[in-house]
């Protein structure tokens, strides 16, 4: 029985850093989401379209 009990306890930090792992992934992807939500507030409409030379 105290072999399962070891066990449980070297798993907890293991799973403690994958949750701070998910949890700083998921804040960059907010950050990230955001960003690009705001950038066409920020960017003026031009109307200007790109010309791309073929030589």
């Amino acid at each position: 029985m105290r072999g399962l009990k070891d066990v449980s306890v070297k798993r907890k930090p293991v799973q403690h850093l994958m949750s701070v792992v998910r949890l700083k992934t998921l804040l960059f992807w907010e950050i990230e989401r955001r960003k690009l939500a705001s950038d066409h507030l920020t960017q003026p409409e031009t109307g200007a379209t790109f010309n791309i030379r073929h030589s």
